[in-house]
């Protein structure tokens, strides 16, 4: 569906909903073209918004620009187009434009339990570029906090929950209820391949559960998946805000992986640059001026 939204307006709620997008830019034009370079778009997988003009030209940038969201990848890319019978258009000009990916975070985060630490940690985490999921058998409790995009899942048991995870998700248990807490434990050390499962509590809490998993028959290497007390313990305090705290400290330092730089990420190239300035050493902007 397209949308006449302009696109700063659109970006904002996209960000605001961790939605992936495209973000379209004229770079530059040669003679006659619909639009002067720096006119943008923003186009979803389902969505369009504002335009750069041109009919089918549009069409077929719109279609490119989900080509690469299907990719789920942070990327760019450079497009150069003539506008010519080959795109049914017949200015005559080029267009050089470029394709700006940002994707839908992929990690999901999952919190089990709606008492005060979780209420002071969703804020924090809802920050961060992941999914929230939060979780809890209580009703009256389970109301997202304002400003919070989370799902809310409310269940008779916080193990009915495991059916909805996937490999790889990241879960932090802070029930009200230890047997609740260790029966997470155990459906998820069952369930396998998750990246984190960390648990709030103290030290003979933690000590007790690992006893209890042992002779429940799973091995040293299972058990060292769960990680409790959860959260950074250099970090003093013991109230729900510090304990908060100190559990988003462990995330930053768990999603940093996320975060470095791949060879295998795409991108505009600097030959690609090149080619686009020999190719367009008049290209016009809106100040008349020559530009990249």
């Amino acid at each position: 569906m397209m949308h006449s939204t302009p696109w700063p307006e659109a970006l904002h709620h996209l960000h605001e909903h961790k939605i992936a997008y495209v973000l379209i830019t004229v770079l530059g034009t040669h003679g006659s073209a619909p639009r002067k370079a720096g006119a943008k778009m923003l186009v979803t997988a389902d969505e369009s918004y504002d335009t750069i003009g041109g009919g089918k030209l549009e069409y077929r940038a719109v279609e490119h620009a989900r080509a690469l969201l299907k990719r789920g990848e942070a990327m760019q890319d450079l497009e150069h187009i003539a506008l010519a019978s080959k795109t049914q258009q017949c200015c005559g000009g080029k267009m050089s434009i470029l394709y700006e990916c940002f994707a839908a975070p992929l990690q999901r985060i999952h919190v089990y339990g709606a008492g005060h630490i979780a209420r002071e940690l969703l804020p924090l985490i809802a920050k961060l570029p992941v999914q929230l999921h939060w979780v809890d058998t209580r009703e009256a409790l389970l109301e997202a906090p304002a400003g919070v995009l989370t799902e809310c899942h409310l269940y008779e048991q916080y193990c009915e929950h495991i059916a909805n995870v996937n490999d790889g998700d990241i879960h932090l248990i802070m029930t009200h209820d230890h047997a609740a807490d260790y029966a997470l434990v155990e459906a998820l050390l069952d369930r396998k391949h998750q990246r984190f499962i960390g648990m709030v509590g103290s030290e003979t809490k933690a000590l007790r559960f690992r006893r209890r998993l042992r002779s429940a028959s799973f091995s040293d290497d299972d058990i060292a998946q769960l990680c409790s007390p959860l959260g950074l313990l250099d970090i003093p305090g013991q109230t729900p805000f510090h304990i908060a705290i100190s559990i988003v400290g462990q995330l930053l330092t768990l999603l940093e992986a996320d975060t470095q730089p791949s060879s295998s990420k795409s991108g505009v190239s600097w030959p690609q640059l090149k080619q686009h300035y020999l190719a367009n050493e008049t290209v016009e902007t809106d100040n008349g001026h020559s530009s990249l």
